[in-house]
């Protein structure tokens, strides 16, 4: 099952696919190429796990584990790369593989992911630790079955990553490239009680000819933050970055908005899985932009681990705000519901939140004003950022997103 796939994070490798044909890499100028006569010294030395056979690269995981496989010969910027996968062998191919990039190391780095079942994903991974950027879904595009070949392709553009399987655009997502430039290479994985066998071939990386258009998400106005911070992350809204997961009757993106329309009589919340932060300075607009209760909240979350452990700065539409934690979904106040001058009453106000984190310290503004300091629980490893809202009891309200920005304090 795919799910497997999601918790182990040391499946799927994504294997980009090199062809003679219309899916080659579309850059004249070769960065770097493998036919993999013979295995190149910059993949590693020879195991159980890692060998060439037949013009073929091959990659056998251990059972119920992952193999990756960075290749140390250059670092890159923007980059257009392309490989052949296969499922060689196995007896689940509900197992994922594929074409690894934006690598640090070992242990981190993003990977377009392929299974034996017709479904893609893009994981990434930080200290070893999994998120989904794009979540594992179906696609057309993708061969399933045993010993079929997909051939893969990653284009990058700055944080912008395009994703190409079998000569059909299937995503285009935000991402954080290492700083100095980037490795490459292959991950696969073994189910669970059986090995799986992996082949990649026809590996070719090029310069990007020319990009069609810039890194998406720029921020269309941008928030009041003090300057000079590194930009970490930042979102306009002007699609729905796959990182915030599928659209849907409860999310959604229109006019430069994230909204958000919880069910009735409950709330909503959204994580990000693009990136994972230590300390952050992070702004967002808010507004209650549909209700006929002005008492219930919405907000920024931070120090967030999943969608059941997490903080959120909330404002309502009367004027209060509140810091609200979230353990195994069950609520704790570690700042109360209290009024502010600062925040703006009303449906259709927007109100600007921003948080900046410091160690397990955190500091919350509202429009420019700061409202709180209070200690708190980081998770372990670093955390995610996302939004909340909540309908009231009788009617559903509508929230909407807009300008986030997240950045080094």
């Amino acid at each position: 099952m795919k799910k497997r796939i999601a918790f182990f994070a040391i499946i799927g490798v994504l294997l980009f696919s090199v062809t003679k044909s219309a899916l080659a890499c579309k850059g004249s100028q070769v960065l770097f190429q493998d036919n993999f006569a013979a295995l190149d010294p910059a993949w590693g030395n020879p195991s159980q796990n890692l060998n060439v056979r037949d013009g073929k690269l091959v990659l056998q995981p251990d059972v119920n584990a992952g193999f990756v496989s960075i290749n140390q010969a250059n670092l890159y910027n923007d980059i257009d790369a392309c490989i052949k996968v296969s499922m060689a062998k196995s007896d689940d191919p509900s197992w994922g593989g594929g074409l690894v990039f934006w690598a640090k190391d070992n242990s981190n780095y993003y990977a377009l992911l392929v299974s034996g079942d017709g479904q893609f994903s893009i994981r990434r991974y930080v200290n070893d630790r999994a998120l989904t950027p794009v979540d594992w879904r179906e696609n057309p595009a993708v061969k399933k079955g045993i010993g079929q070949v997909n051939e893969l392709r990653i284009v990058t553009n700055g944080n912008q990553a395009t994703a190409y399987v079998n000569d059909t655009q299937v995503v285009t997502f935000n991402g954080q490239p290492p700083d100095g430039g980037s490795l490459i290479g292959v991950k696969g994985s073994s189910a669970e009680k059986s090995q799986i066998t992996w082949e990649f071939s026809d590996l070719k990386v090029t310069k990007p000819e020319q990009v069609t258009g810039g890194p998406t998400n720029p921020p269309s106005s941008q928030p009041q933050l003090p300057q000079g911070g590194q930009v970490l992350y930042e979102d306009n809204f002007a699609t729905l970055n796959p990182g915030w997961g599928s659209p849907g009757p409860n999310i959604s993106v229109g006019n430069g908005k994230l909204i958000i329309q919880p069910d009735v009589n409950s709330g909503f919340v959204a994580i990000n899985q693009t990136n994972r932060f230590n300390d952050i300075d992070a702004t967002i607009k808010v507004s209650m932009a549909k209700s006929d209760d002005t008492t219930w909240a919405g907000g920024l979350v931070f120090w967030a681990k999943d969608t059941n452990n997490y903080y959120a700065l909330l404002v309502s539409g009367e004027g209060l705000f509140a810091v609200k934690r979230y353990v195994d979904s069950r609520a704790l106040t570690p700042v109360d519901w209290s009024q502010n001058a600062t925040i703006k009453r009303g449906v259709g106000q927007v109100n600007e939140l921003r948080v900046v984190t410091k160690g397990n310290q955190a500091t919350a503004y509202i429009n420019g004003t700061q409202v709180t300091t209070f200690n708190g629980q980081p998770p372990d490893g670093g955390s995610l950022i996302g939004v909340k809202g909540s309908s009231a009891e009788k009617s559903q309200i509508t929230w909407e997103f807009s300008d986030l920005r997240v950045l080094k304090p």
